[in-house]
């Protein structure tokens, strides 16, 4: 009886803690899978070609959650389909600026940061 009140006392904490991991683990936004060579959005809106650098798809943004990028990035707004700005990130890890009026974006960053490169929603604000 004791032996499996600890086994069972055992078994509950660990799932609470993979709980809790799972819940800390922030997933990242950019899928690189997807990601296009060669390309950038300019600070006009503008697709340009630039062989060092990858810019993900449309990734959906939530102007009232705070976002994180960790390599430099060029980041452009977008309402639906039109074109807001570009901000560019350097100082990194950073905190993503907020653009109220998009509901997307597009990430631009340099090709050799590709495999770690990552943006992530974070509980900072």
């Amino acid at each position: 009886m004791f032996t499996q009140i600890i086994r069972l006392l055992l078994v509950s904490s660990v799932l609470v803690m993979s709980a809790c991991q799972a819940e800390s683990v922030n997933e990242n936004l950019i899928n690189k899978v997807n990601s296009i060579d060669d390309s950038w959005i300019n600070y006009e809106g503008a697709e340009e070609n630039n062989n060092t650098m990858v810019r993900s798809q449309f990734i959906p943004y939530d102007p009232d959650k705070a976002y994180e990028v960790n390599y430099p990035t060029y980041i452009a707004y977008y309402d639906g389909e039109k074109f807001l700005e570009t901000i560019r990130h350097q100082d990194t890890p950073a905190m993503v600026e907020t653009v109220e009026e998009a509901d997307g974006v597009i990430v631009s960053f340099n090709k050799k940061n590709k495999n770690g490169m990552q943006m992530v929603v974070t509980d900072e604000q």
